[in-house]
């Protein structure tokens, strides 16, 4: 007896007992197996956020390490700190700032 599903008729051709390991019918499933479900969900959502925003993110991150504008890649080194950035008019933070500031300070 199938539950949550229909069975459906074998392949046009072929017989159950024509097929070695094809032994049980088949079904169209009308519930979610949430096991499955959740891990498909994760699995792709998180190869999507890889292939999205995540070079995006990274190329932030890379150019706030080195002390440049994350917008437009402009050198922010030896502007103050709290100040913008002259090419794009991007406004950066304090926090920003003095991370940009400690980096600089480690590579020389």
């Amino acid at each position: 007896q199938i539950e949550g599903g229909i069975m459906l008729p074998p392949r046009e051709g072929y017989r159950y007992y024509d097929m070695d390991f094809w032994l049980a019918p088949r079904v169209l499933p009308l519930r979610p197996m949430w096991p499955g479900f959740l891990i498909n969900t994760l699995f792709y959502a998180a190869v999507l956020w890889l292939l999205i925003p995540g070079p995006f993110m990274l190329r932030r991150l890379i150019r706030r390490r080195r002390g440049r504008c994350v917008k437009c890649g402009y050198d922010l080194r030896g502007a103050l700190p709290g100040a913008g950035c002259p090419e794009c008019g991007w406004e950066r933070d304090v926090a920003t700032a003095r991370a940009g500031a400690s980096v600089q300070s480690r590579d020389q």
